[in-house]
């Protein structure tokens, strides 16, 4: 099996020309040993976020990733694990992988989040890249640890940021930001567009399924005292 260190990097000036892989085989080993270096990669996600139906925001920035490699030249073919019913999917996902990787040759099989880890390392003949994305190194104890111990059997580690490279070692590569839909514009243009006040200081904050009930009402109202004695402050 091959060492292979593998970096994803993102231009910050235009993601969508700059979405790059750039694969280095460290030491190769067995078959691959004189294997140039490939230009255009065939790599496989496996992760448990991804846009559905159910959940069009879950791992939005997988997608994005995905779709920006796809414009780069790669290829980029997703196994996406639902857990949303049963936990249990990644055991089953474990064959999934090694069938997928033993029917095709992939360049890498990248992993996004730990737990998508577990099922990755199950991986026929192919490096295994794991990128930790939060609560899978930040949270708990069970899930850092599972994480810990997949990422120190994978190839190469990426983290997004330097907190989670302080509890598990990685290459420090945030999440990419699409600069054509995200870019400075004119303040004032912006609240006549979406209907805010003309002044005044604003607090946006982003809730996923956010549903109202008196959970939500309760969690709303903290919000909001929050955020006027810190901003009176």
């Amino acid at each position: 099996m091959r060492n292979a260190q593998i970096a994803y990097t993102v231009d910050s000036s235009n993601a969508d020309e700059s979405a790059a892989v750039m694969a280095e085989t460290l030491e190769a080993r067995a078959r691959s040993a004189n294997s140039p270096a490939p230009g255009r990669l065939k790599v496989l996600f496996v992760t448990n976020m991804y846009p559905d139906d159910a959940n069009p925001g879950s791992g939005a920035f997988v997608s994005q990733q995905a779709e920006h490699l796809r414009k780069a030249g790669h290829q980029i073919d997703v196994l996406h694990i639902e857990t949303g019913r049963s936990r249990l999917k990644y055991l089953t996902a474990l064959s999934d992988v090694f069938a997928r990787t033993r029917a095709a040759s992939y360049d890498v099989v990248h992993a996004h989040y730990g737990l998508s880890g577990f099922p990755a390392l199950f991986r026929y003949k192919t490096p295994l890249v794991i990128t930790l994305h939060g609560s899978d190194a930040l949270v708990g104890r069970i899930q850092p640890l599972i994480s810990k111990t997949v990422c120190s059997l994978a190839d190469a580690v990426i983290v997004v940021s330097k907190g989670i490279s302080a509890r598990i070692a990685g290459e420090i590569i945030p999440c990419g930001i699409d600069l054509e839909v995200f870019r400075p514009r004119d303040r004032a243009a912006a609240r006549v567009r979406l209907g805010l006040p003309a002044r005044g200081k604003l607090v946006l904050f982003r809730l996923i399924h956010f549903e109202r009930s008196s959970g939500t009402n309760w969690l709303e109202r903290r919000l909001t005292r929050y955020t006027i004695r810190t901003l009176r402050s």
